[in-house]
């Protein structure tokens, strides 16, 4: 039911190009595509990133959905790693960036952005400030 409202509120306030929508549920996230088309950036399904995470024979076969793949540096469920530099290479040679979450030690921070990530989301948000500053990534006044 959230599909509907969700489109609805991103072309009452013409914010297409300012939102990117995910969900963890594929049905719904193949909704919102049908119903907004090309003109809002969608996060990979579930289904994209286990291919491009653990089907490595396929990643390059795979027809991508989404421009980023949105996801944890581990699976919670199986604690296997999803994130890898393979997984970097092949979203990005696909369009795609990728986001991991939710990144709050300095460590895992710089590890992630040396493997090729796009974007980082975090709850240190002051951590993450220094770690883009000190690499001279961050946009904006120091």
């Amino acid at each position: 039911g959230a599909v509907g409202p969700l489109g609805a509120v991103i072309n009452r306030h013409a914010a297409h190009d300012r939102v990117w929508v995910g969900s963890f549920s594929t049905a719904r996230i193949r909704a919102f595509r049908r119903a907004m088309g090309p003109r809002v950036a969608t996060a990979a399904s579930q289904v994209d990133v286990g291919v491009l995470a653990w089907a490595v024979g396929a990643r390059r076969l795979w027809p991508l959905a989404g421009q980023a793949l949105q996801v944890p540096e581990r699976d919670p469920r199986t604690g296997w790693p999803v994130v890898s530099r393979g997984l970097v290479r092949a979203a990005h040679r696909l369009g795609a960036q990728v986001h991991v979450w939710t990144i709050n030690d300095r460590p895992a921070m710089e590890r992630l952005i040396d493997l090729g990530v796009d974007g980082l989301v975090s709850d240190d948000i002051a951590t993450l400030k220094e770690v883009l500053v000190g690499r001279g990534l961050w946009e904006g006044e120091p």
